[in-house]
Order: C-alpha cells, then sequence, then structure tokens
C-alpha cells in the first residue's frame, strides 16, 4: 500500500510485516496465557489437596522471646512450640513480627502466651495423597487460612479468552 505522506513525497507501509508482528504477538498471548492458566490449575489442585488431607492441633507455647528491631517500632517474636505429630511430641521454632505504637503497645509474654496456636500439617497415614508431605501452617484458628487467592488463575484465563478473541477469524477476516 502507498500513501501519499503531508510532505508531498510517497511512503510505502508494509502491511504484511504489521500482520505477522501482531499475529506473533497474539500467538505469544496465548501461549503465555495457556502456560499460567495450567500452572494456576495446579496450584488450585496442590492447595485443594493439602486442605482436604491436612488436619490441625493445638499447640502449647513452650518460650517467647522478643527481641526489638533497630530503629523501628517493630519486634520480632520467635516463639518455641510444643504439638502432638502422629502419636508423638514434636517441637518447632518460629517467629514472626508485630507493629507497636503508643496507642498499640508491646504485648507482654503472658499475653502472648495466653494465644491459642494451631499447627497444620498432613498425618503419616495420608502422606501419599498429596505432594506437600512436609508442609506445615501456623496460624491462630483451627480453620486453615488461605494462603493461594484464585484471583491469578481468573486474571490469566480472562487473557485467555482475550488472545483467543484477538484471532483473526473471530472477525470474519482470514489471514
Amino acid at each position: 500500500m502507498i500513501r501519499k505522506c503531508r510532505t508531498g513525497g510517497f511512503k510505502s507501509f508494509k502491511i504484511t510485516e504489521m500482520k505477522k508482528k501482531s499475529n506473533y504477538l497474539r500467538n505469544t498471548i496465548l501461549i503465555l496465557s495457556f502456560i499460567f492458566c495450567v500452572l494456576g490449575i495446579r496450584s488450585n489442585w496442590r492447595e485443594y489437596n493439602y486442605r482436604k488431607n491436612s488436619t490441625a492441633v493445638k499447640a502449647d507455647i513452650l518460650s517467647i522471646d522478643i527481641k526489638p528491631m533497630s530503629g523501628k517500632a517493630v519486634i520480632s517474636i520467635n516463639y518455641v512450640i510444643a504439638y502432638r505429630r502422629d502419636n508423638s511430641v514434636d517441637t518447632l521454632s518460629y517467629s514472626t513480627t508485630q507493629e507497636h505504637f503508643t496507642n498499640n503497645p508491646l504485648p507482654s509474654v503472658e499475653k502472648l502466651k495466653a494465644n491459642a496456636v494451631y499447627v497444620h500439617y498432613v498425618p503419616i497415614n495420608k502422606r501419599n495423597e498429596t505432594i506437600d508431605k512436609e508442609r506445615i501452617f501456623i496460624n491462630s484458628g483451627y480453620e486453615l487460612e488461605s494462603s493461594f487467592h484464585t484471583g491469578w488463575f481468573t486474571a490469566t484465563a480472562c487473557i485467555l479468552v482475550f488472545g483467543y478473541l484477538l484471532r483473526p477469524s473471530m472477525f470474519g477476516r482470514k489471514n
């Protein structure tokens, strides 16, 4: 296609190169969104299997070590907890951080020890049913908090549909 430029000269546009670039972009979007869609399904399936096969036990807090972080209103709390896992007592150490201000003061050790802590793990008799055999979650409730949300999966599915709709045959055009 040849067009007349404003300066009076002629300029040629290579439509075939633009089509090739748009096809390359469209195919790249389709392939990447398909890959991410498969990874999202895999992650959701693993999370579902872990939730289905895990169990929760209440843990006892053995000790707490509170260390202030330098120059910040944040403290590091190191817990040592004991819980019953597969008919034996197991201990675990984990740490968390917490902010404190004048209206939200530093909690006392007694107050922290009074909090309930639950450990979520996969028992020995169900370990062959999930990939995450050694994964352990610690939280303050008996119900397992969701660590994986389906928002990324939904966004990827939308991109996949959008890339599919960009195909020329959807609009009656042929390449």
